[in-house]
């Protein structure tokens, strides 16, 4: 409620001052988009704005509540590198797996209702979208984004839960994690991605292995967005090399998953 509360006030602000502020520049043929555009930058600072009182602030309370203090949930013991970078090449793994899977599975879908949902993700150009609207979404995606959800979901949440067990506490709050994406097509993904840094926080006591497996994972899903919008004649080479990426990380999920259950 708080997110998205805090996020539509600030682009009904924004909606305002740019409706009075560029008035007289927009053009009568384009205005709709050229409305948007402006409104780009103000949407992005929203986006992150919103993530950081939406969720540190009801998951600090939660901690309050608790006998918790703010800074419990990165406080703990350090894992070693390697189950963390295992850790992190499961969930990268998981997620190209998640992505074949919905593919082959919404073409399934499309046959057998007549229907296939279309994929919402737009590649963001210096025409479409503000340098300062594009810095606002990778500071969003790829810094607040982590850190507040991992605060949320293995801080506040896992912490609380495992006093009815561990494996309830991972449980739920990958469940949690992944319904809070909003995105059916993204739901499973987040969900079993959410059972292993779920597993790396209980063990380790902090969220700060989670943050950085999350950080790597939304850096890693935003190369496209990077690459189209400053860097446009290498995202093509990227487009063409990056299933090798995706069964590398798929094959070493698969060895790390045994190891995981070992």
């Amino acid at each position: 409620g708080l997110m998205c509360g805090g996020e539509l006030t600030v682009i009904i602000i924004a909606a305002v001052v740019v409706g009075v502020m560029k008035a007289g520049s927009i053009s009568a043929t384009n205005d709709m988009t050229e409305f948007v555009t402006y409104l780009m930058s103000p949407i992005m600072f929203a986006g992150g704005l919103s993530a950081i009182v939406g969720n540190m602030l009801p998951s600090s309370l939660h901690l309050h509540k608790w006998n918790f203090k703010f800074s419990d949930p990165f406080k703990g013991e350090k894992l070693n590198p390697a189950f963390t970078l295992t850790a992190l090449f499961t969930a990268l793994g998981l997620n190209s797996a998640w992505c074949y899977a919905y593919y082959y599975l919404k073409g399934w879908f499309g046959n057998f209702v007549g229907y296939v949902p279309e994929d919402s993700q737009t590649l963001y150009t210096p025409y479409t979208m503000p340098l300062v609207g594009m810095i606002c979404y990778l500071v969003w995606v790829c810094i607040i984004a982590p850190v507040t959800e991992e605060y949320m979901f293995r801080g506040a949440m896992l912490r609380t839960l495992s006093h009815y067990g561990s494996g309830f506490a991972i449980v739920a709050s990958s469940i949690a994690f992944g319904l809070m994406n909003g995105n059916m097509g993204q739901t499973p993904m987040a969900f079993l991605i959410g059972l292993i840094m779920g597993y790396v926080a209980a063990k380790s006591g902090n969220i700060r292995q989670t943050i950085f497996i999350h950080m790597v994972n939304n850096i890693i899903a935003s190369l496209p967005q990077i690459l189209n919008y400053f860097m446009p004649e290498w995202y093509d080479s990227y487009a063409n090399y990056v299933e090798y990426f995706d069964y590398a990380t798929i094959a070493f999920a698969a060895v790390a998953l045994v190891y995981f259950m070992i």
